[in-house]
């Protein structure tokens, strides 16, 4: 399966590939042949696209967002290149990741895909790698995952910032948790999901959803990851659980201390990625001498201090 970037790098040729249609139309050629117009994309570019009106290829294979597996041949006029479909049949799952299939467009943060792709591709877990996909398969989840905020006015509070916190915490998760590496990786995707819930809490124009005014994104995790989870069951039951009690553990009563050392690592890495973006924040612009700082949170302001650096003997303060 050819991705988008790979075809901008190549030489004419036909190949196949799973790709997004986007903004198709239908037009008349100079030849007076009918033809689809569109872009193709996917999580690494997109290109321009036709197709020639004929069976098989008709309107209904080419709707807006639809996923689609497609032989296509590569042209180039100049420096342009831009694909021909030749024949095109609907993605289904287990074809290619889903993830790959993101599109670029409705991301604000284009590298944080790479990033995504990348922690997929590593996971040695077959189950949870199955398990990712089953989430990305989901437009209704994955869209929205990719371009939300992850805060309003606190740390990684800007479209796509959801994504960069998830995948920083995922990252320490699997850094600060190498000493457990049966559990590490289920450290790592219950680290990528833990504030799924705020797709649905607050949208990427940087606003408050109705139900977010009245529901904390943290009692959607379970109900929102339910279909996926089940399918994890029937394949790991265990692991299942452990997710489910990853994301939860911290809201029972009488928590205590939590059953899985994990639990712990991923507690610390959330706040780690949230406070050090937040100091980021706060010191961005500010003198190096300057010492204390704040971030105009609500309802109190977040406030930070960093020591002088001590100048070595014999160097001017």
């Amino acid at each position: 399966m050819k991705m988008i970037k790979q075809l901008m790098n190549e030489d004419a040729h036909e190949t196949t590939g799973a790709y997004r249609i986007r903004h198709p139309k239908r037009r008349q050629g100079k030849d007076d042949q009918w033809y689809h117009t569109f872009e193709l994309e996917d999580a690494t570019g997109s290109l321009q696209g036709f197709a020639k009106i004929k069976e098989g290829l008709t309107k209904d294979a080419f709707i807006d967002n639809k996923r689609m597996v497609c032989r296509i041949k590569t042209h180039q006029r100049q420096d342009e290149v831009y694909i021909e479909v030749l024949s095109a049949a609907a993605w289904v799952a287990g074809t290619s990741s889903p993830i790959d299939l993101l599109p670029i467009s409705q991301c604000p943060c284009p590298d944080a895909l790479q990033a995504l792709m990348d922690f997929r591709n590593a996971l040695t877990n077959a189950h949870l790698k199955h398990f990712v996909d089953c989430v990305f398969s989901n437009d209704e989840l994955a869209l929205p995952f990719i371009a939300s905020p992850a805060s309003l006015n606190h740390h990684h509070n800007l479209p796509g910032g959801l994504l960069i916190h998830s995948l920083e915490t995922a990252e320490m998760v699997g850094r600060m948790g190498a000493e457990q590496p049966d559990r590490v990786e289920l450290g790592q995707v219950a680290a990528l999901f833990h504030d799924i819930g705020k797709v649905r809490t607050m949208t990427r124009t940087m606003k408050r959803t109705s139900l977010g005014f009245v529901i904390d994104h943290d009692a959607l995790t379970l109900e929102m990851l339910a279909p996926a989870l089940t399918i994890l069951e029937r394949r790991w039951v265990d692991g299942a659980t452990a997710l489910r009690y990853l994301w939860t553990w911290n809201h029972q009563p009488k928590r205590g201390t939590p059953m899985m050392v994990m639990a712990e690592v991923l507690r610390a890495a959330d706040r780690i990625s949230s406070g050090i973006d937040a100091e980021q924040q706060a010191y961005d612009g500010a003198p190096h001498w300057k010492q204390g700082a704040q971030l105009p949170t609500r309802p109190y302001p977040q406030r930070f201090w960093r020591p002088r650096q001590q100048p070595m003997l014999g160097q001017p303060s």
